[in-house]
Order: structure tokens, then C-alpha cells, then sequence
């Protein structure tokens, strides 16, 4: 039943029938509050259950994001499903998600206490991957794998400058980080060309790949470029 059933309601229903309790008086304030407490934790572990079988149950992370997200929905004010959501990400190296995640749970009114730790493990990592990565380029690789690595490199710059622009603007040199934007929209230049003329090989049936060097960079996923840092707060 997953995508077919729901069994969280939805926001509109849950007021309506808590309204309609509360109208009849049969309703207490403190039992309310703490049903929906109840909901929200069950909700968050069930998506822990989930996100355990990801490694070997398919569609258990469709599922383990449904929870986190229905957990969101029902109390917003949690951090806790974010930085789950976040650990999903990072888990499959989506670091632009994982970033986001990682923001709106500490933009919570109770985020969860190892968000800002696992925030700052996040962007020592993309640090270690963007410098790896700008080393692979300067040897040389081959033109067919140029695309995934300037993708990477960007995605890393940009989470860069959100490190440099989240830290106090006393501390953020203006010409470093002046020099990482220009670095960075250099980069997203580059990548949209190489989606254009990626587009243009797919429809010329005389194109072939090319298997010379260029300044280019994999297409690999991240992992063969772990930095040493990890999400050391994960909710258990």
C-alpha cells in the first residue's frame, strides 16, 4: 500500500476532528497534546525501521521518507525528521539535500541536538571531495567522464560559499569568497556546456565519445571520493 495509504490524515482532517472534540467538551488540552506527541514519535521511528532495511529491501527509502515527512507535516516544529532526511542524503551523497535538510531542522523551534555537529561534518566532507576533485581534473581525464565531475565540483563550491556566508561576516574574507563565486559560476558555465553538447552527441548518430584527455571530471558517483569526515549524530 505504500504510496496508496496513508495513515497519518491530513492536516485539514486532524484539526477538524480535534475542533470537533474539543466543541463536544470531551476533549482535554494536556491528552490531546500528548496523543499527538505519541503520533509524532511513532511516525519518526518508523522511518528509523525503514531507513534501517534500505540496504537490503527496495523501496524501504521511499517509505522511511514518507514517515519523515508525514512527521513534518503533523509538528513541523520537530528537527528531528529533517536531520533523519538529511542522513538519508548523505547516505546516497545527494550533499545540496542533505544541506538543506540539515538548515530547516535547525531553523526548528526544537531542532535535534546533533544537527549543527553533522552540519559541520557535512561541509568538512564536500571540502575533501571538491579539493580531490580539483586534483583528478588536473591530471587529465577523459572527455566522456568530464560532465559528473564538474557537477561535483560545483555542488562542492556552492555548499562552500553557504559555509562562508552562514559563518559571522566578521570572520568571511571578501576576496576569498569573491574568488570562490567566480570559481563556482565558472564551474556551473562549464557544466551547462557539457549538457549541451551531451544533448547534441545523443541526437547525431555520427558523434562518437571521445577518449582523450580534457579538463573535465568524472562522472562516477561520490563515493570513490569519501572525505574522511561522517554524520557522527545520527539519530539512533
Amino acid at each position: 500500500l505504500c504510496g496508496l495509504v496513508d495513515w497519518l490524515p491530513t492536516a485539514g482532517e486532524l484539526q477538524r476532528a480535534i475542533q470537533g472534540e474539543e466543541s463536544r467538551g470531551a476533549q482535554d488540552e494536556g491528552v490531546t497534546r500528548w496523543a499527538l506527541s505519541a503520533v509524532h514519535r511513532c511516525l519518526i521511528y518508523l522511518g528509523d525501521i525503514a531507513r534501517y532495511q534500505v540496504d537490503f529491501m527496495s523501496g524501504a527509502e521511499t517509505i522511511a521518507r514518507r514517515y519523515y515527512h508525514q512527521a513534518i507535516c503533523l509538528d513541523p516544529s520537530h528537527g528531528m525528521p529533517q536531520n533523519q532526511l538529511a542522513t538519508i542524503a548523505i547516505k546516497k551523497e545527494d550533499f545540496c539535500s542533505a544541506a538543506f535538510h540539515y538548515v530547516m531542522g535547525l531553523a526548528c523551534g526544537m531542532p535535534f541536538a546533533g544537527t549543527e555537529n553533522n552540519l559541520a561534518s557535512l561541509y568538512q566532507k564536500v571540502a575533501v571531495v571538491s579539493k580531490e576533485t580539483s586534483e583528478v581534473m588536473a591530471g587529465g581525464v577523459v572527455e566522456s567522464r568530464a560532465l559528473g565531475c564538474i557537477e561535483r565540483r560545483f555542488v562542492c563550491r556552492f555548499l562552500g560559499i553557504q559555509q562562508m556566508l552562514s559563518q559571522p561576516t566578521s570572520t568571511v574574507a571578501a576576496a576569498e569568497l569573491n574568488y570562490l563565486m567566480k570559481q563556482t559560476l565558472e564551474d556551473f558555465e562549464e557544466w551547462l556546456r557539457l549538457l549541451s553538447c551531451q544533448a547534441a552527441t545523443a541526437h547525431d548518430p555520427l558523434a562518437h565519445d571521445s577518449t582523450g584527455p580534457t579538463n573535465g571530471a568524472i562522472s562516477e558517483p561520490f563515493s570513490d571520493l569519501k572525505g574522511s569526515s561522517s554524520d557522527s549524530s545520527v539519530a539512533p
